[in-house]
């Protein structure tokens, strides 16, 4: 009540709002008359006449506004007041324990507020007292409750408490006894204040609903003004017919049928049969004749069978769990053409129509769309391990017979089977796919087999965009947000796929080359050349933080430092790298400082050398997935080295010139698939001779130091990559990962832009790594052998399998940078790449 309220002042403040723009509205011009007046256009004053409507309203609603809550009263009261809901008359007597009840709620809600955890917190609740005033109002007891005197009862009951706890404060001098008595009476202040407070809400809220008369006074007033009252009497409420709203919970009984025992009126024609031709017995074949005699017209009336309706759910589900003749089901509903009309035309006819078709939904239209959904769903998943449908032992049914039956009449309302069952399937089939959208060929081929194989039926397309299934991240939206992408993401060299590093969810996302492939298709070839640009922008600022890097001092000077030694010393080391150097430069870092998140410069770095090898694994699954997308185009090709010219056969054939435009299209598009896949883009190559000239300009020497760091880099890789592993198998997996050759791609990738593919194997820095790890085996073993006892075995055990654990590490990484040289022809120096381009 409340909110319809609302809704009555929020209507006058928006006809206020609109309003204002009139000087006077007791005074209002007719614009139409004016017009009139100067002779202007019809159009003019038609437009004139709707301002003066318009207006007019405006005024009008300003001015009387509508009385809601009056009518909300006018509706419920005669039901209310009837003698039948004798019961309701003793609301007034529940409603002293109702606000005891209301007022302990209230005051737990407000003491909530000044609470740390505010679950069930509350201030106001003024929707009891509206909701108390108007009931009240429709069972006219106001005057019932007042005599109850409640609030003064409870305004006497306080104030003898508090004058009690009064004196006893006199009486005792203690302290704590003070303290718990004046505590005390604050409460009952508290209480006392509330019920005040409820008892002003009441009484504003009376005030809406014209407390101050009764019902027989406001019935006086109608009968003055000449509206319809609104009584209380029995005799009057029972002549009244009501229209109450369908959520009230006093609903009118519905109206009793026609006594049997009275004469039946004529039995209503039946329909004339569906093939179109009416039948012989029907009256546009037959001449005009006398009407039937009334034992005839007796014997013919179906109108008992509303009192023994009970048997139609039976009925309905023994035709669809007994499928012998369901084309029977037409002749029981024919009987609905012999309903005796109540009061109003369509009371019993609705009713009865809306109860019977309740019964067809519940035991013949709901089961059925079921049964046939699981049927489908069995059938397709048969490689599964299901329960046994051995038919001796379940027993089959075929249910394409229910579908057959022709549409049923039922009074106003025509029941379909096979298009509800068809309804059913589509709105099924398409909420679950976008529900699950991996599933989407299953539930393809489930509509295949309803369509096609087994029940005939006509099915709708789901037309959900093809980039929605079974695709996950679309390549628009990668290469809008390549930055977050390859921050986000791991990529995987051998399985060519990117996995999601972390997510709230339960699952991770996960991106390849079918998904890459299908959004290809949707938005078209074009969109690799874009991608490739938006990823060479994003190349561009990763190299300016590369740049800077490399350039620091602290960095630059520790490298140069680091290649000197080698090379003074590249003898005694076997011209290998040594590993404790590498470590040492790693715990420098460290030293310089650490982020908030514990990260040292070097660890930046890694990432972001990982984010640029992401964004090169990115590139090289958008060409394999354009790939990808034209073989899957060009599959219906037979022969892609000998592809006839439709253009031509047309000119040869003499047809028109729409068709040999089509067919000149139709060329087009199969020579631009056919060059696609079999020429593919050397985006890998395009990617490196942007970047290339750049990163050999003598003015960048400080970028010749790259691989210098590499050693100390991979030693920081490792580490991080075993750490990411071993929290796989842990409960909280934030920072776990599996696999990360963005890394590997990013190394391989920069040093074919420097050209320093044998400076780097100039180190031997894996080799290094494999002596090294072989010789601390090897000294874990000796003294494994020296040492007996139990707990230095297993120590000792646990120290090789960490060895091994690194090694393997190191393997796999050089493994993985071994395979992304190959992308880079890294079998060739730049100075042997450009002696090939002169020669061709």
């Amino acid at each position: 009540m409340g909110y319809i309220r609302m809704i009555r002042s929020g209507g006058l403040h928006c006809c206020s709002n609109a309003i204002r723009f009139i000087p006077d509205i007791e005074d209002i011009v007719s614009f139409e008359e004016l017009c009139k007046e100067e002779n202007l256009s019809s159009e003019c004053q038609a437009a004139a006449k709707n301002l003066d409507n318009v207006v007019g309203n405006l005024a009008r609603n300003f001015a009387e506004g509508t009385e809601y809550f009056k009518m909300l009263v006018d509706v419920f009261a005669p039901e209310f007041r009837n003698p039948k809901n004798m019961h309701l008359r003793n609301f007034f007597v529940i409603l002293p324990p109702l606000t005891v009840n209301y007022i302990e709620h209230s005051i737990s809600c407000k003491e909530k507020m000044s609470r740390r955890n505010k679950v069930g917190a509350a201030f106001t609740d003024d929707g009891f007292a509206m909701g108390v005033a108007y009931i009240l109002k429709l069972l006219d007891q106001y005057h019932e409750f007042d005599s109850l005197h409640w609030f003064q009862s409870v305004k006497d009951k306080y104030r003898a408490e508090k004058e009690k706890q009064r004196q006893a404060m006199a009486n005792r001098a203690d302290e704590k006894s003070q303290q718990t008595m004046t505590l005390t009476v604050k409460r009952l202040d508290q209480y006392q204040q509330e019920y005040d407070l409820l008892n002003y809400s009441l009484s504003s809220a009376r005030i809406f609903f014209r407390a101050d008369k009764t019902a027989a006074e406001e019935n006086e007033e109608k009968k003055a003004d000449g509206e319809p009252s609104t009584s209380s009497d029995p005799a009057q409420a029972t002549s009244q017919t009501t229209t109450t709203p369908a959520d009230s919970s006093v609903s009118p009984p519905p109206a009793a049928p026609a006594s049997p025992a009275a004469p039946p009126p004529p039995a209503p024609a039946p329909p004339p049969p569906p093939g179109g031709a009416p039948s012989s017995s029907s009256p546009s074949s037959t001449p005009t004749s006398a009407p039937p005699p009334p034992m005839v017209r007796q014997a013919c009336d179906c109108s008992f069978f509303y009192l023994h309706r009970v048997i139609l759910p039976n009925y309905l589900t023994d035709i669809f769990e007994n499928i012998t003749d369901p084309h029977r089901i037409h002749g029981l509903c024919s009987k609905n053409g012999c309903l005796r009309h109540t009061a109003t035309p369509t009371e019993l006819p609705d009713a009865h129509d809306r109860e019977i078709y309740g019964y067809f939904k519940e035991n013949l239209l709901s089961p059925l769309c079921q049964a046939i959904e699981t049927d489908l769903r069995l059938q397709i998943h048969t490689h599964l391990q299901l329960d046994d449908r051995n038919p001796f032992k379940v027993g089959m049914r075929d249910l394409s017979h229910l579908l057959r039956v022709r549409p049923i009449r039922l009074l106003d309302r025509l029941i379909n089977i096979k298009a509800y069952v068809e309804h059913y399937l589509n709105k099924t089939f398409y909420n679950l796919t976008t529900v699950a959208l991996h599933d989407w060929k299953t539930y393809g081929e489930m509509k295949n087999m309803a369509q096609q194989q087994k029940y005939c039926l006509s099915l709708l397309e789901s037309h959900l965009p093809s980039q929605t299934l079974e695709q996950g991240l679309d390549v628009l939206e990668i290469m809008r947000n390549i930055h977050v992408f390859v921050s986000r993401y791991m990529y995987n060299l051998n399985n060519q796929i990117f996995v999601e590093q972390s997510s709230n969810n339960k699952h991770l996302n996960t991106i390849n080359i079918r998904h890459i492939a299908n959004s290809i298709r949707t938005h078209g070839t074009g969109i690799m050349n874009t991608t490739v640009n938006f990823t060479y922008q994003f190349l561009r600022k990763k190299f300016y933080i590369f740049s800077q890097f490399l350039y620091d001092e602290h960095i630059k000077s520790k490298l140069i430092k680091d290649w000197k030694f080698f090379r003074e010393n590249h003898m005694q080391t076997d011209q290998k790298y040594p590993v404790e150097r590498a470590d040492k430069f790693n715990k420098n870092i460290k030293n310089l400082g650490l982020t908030p998140d514990g990260d040292s410069y070097l660890d930046q770095f890694r990432t972001l050398i990982s984010q640029i090898g992401n964004a090169m694994g990115y590139i090289r699954m958008i060409r394999s997935g354009g790939l990808h997308c034209c073989s899957n185009a060009i599959r219906f090709i037979p022969d892609i080295e000998d592809i006839v010219s439709f253009e031509e056969l047309c000119k040869e054939e003499n047809l028109a010139s729409e068709c040999q435009a089509a067919a000149k299209n139709l060329d087009n598009v199969v020579g631009n698939l056919t060059r696609n896949f079999a020429e593919g883009t050397e985006y890998f190559k395009m990617l490196v001779d942007v970047f290339a000239p750049e990163f050999r300009n003598p003015k960048n020497m400080h970028l010749r130091n790259f691989f210098v760091i590499l050693p100390p880099l991979t030693v920081n890789y490792i580490e991080h990559s075993i750490s990411c592993k071993e929290k796989m198998s842990r409960r909280n997996k934030v920072g776990a990962a599996f696999t990360d050759d963005g890394f590997a791609m990013g190394v391989a990738y920069i040093l074919k832009l420097l050209d320093q593919y044998h400076e780097f194997d100039s180190l031997h820095w894996f080799q290094s790594v494999k002596d090294k790890y072989r010789i601390e085996k090897e000294k874990q073993r000796q003294a494994m052998a020296n040492r007996a006892d139990e707990k230095s075995q297993q120590t000792m055990t646990l120290t090789v399998k960490r060895l091994d654990q690194y090694q393997q590490e190191y393997d796999l990484l050089n493994y993985s940078l071994s395979s992304a040289r190959i992308f880079f022809r890294a079998d060739k120096t730049a100075a042997e790449e450009n002696e090939e381009k002169k020669g061709i």
